[in-house]
């Protein structure tokens, strides 16, 4: 993972999957092309996933997490 990676977000409705990756600079071609292998491998073990929304947004300010159900949330570093 790389160290620019701040949050990852990823929920599966219907037969979509939406995988959001929050970056504390602007990502790299390399950085988000290992973003979409690990989606690859996610979708390999849920054959029901039959489209994926990924998103790779530059958030250089911190994530507000207050008030935020974190079920959905699979990785997000200590900022504070």
């Amino acid at each position: 993972m790389s160290k620019s990676i701040k949050a990852i977000y990823a929920t599966i409705d219907n037969s979509q999957l939406t995988w959001i990756v929050y970056f504390d600079q602007k990502p790299t071609e390399n950085e988000m092309e290992l973003q979409r292998v690990a989606t690859t491998e996610i979708v390999a073990d849920f054959p029901q996933i039959l489209s994926v929304d990924e998103k790779f947004i530059y958030h250089p300010q911190p994530i507000n997490m207050n008030n935020t159900n974190y079920i959905n949330w699979l990785y997000s570093r200590d900022e504070g």
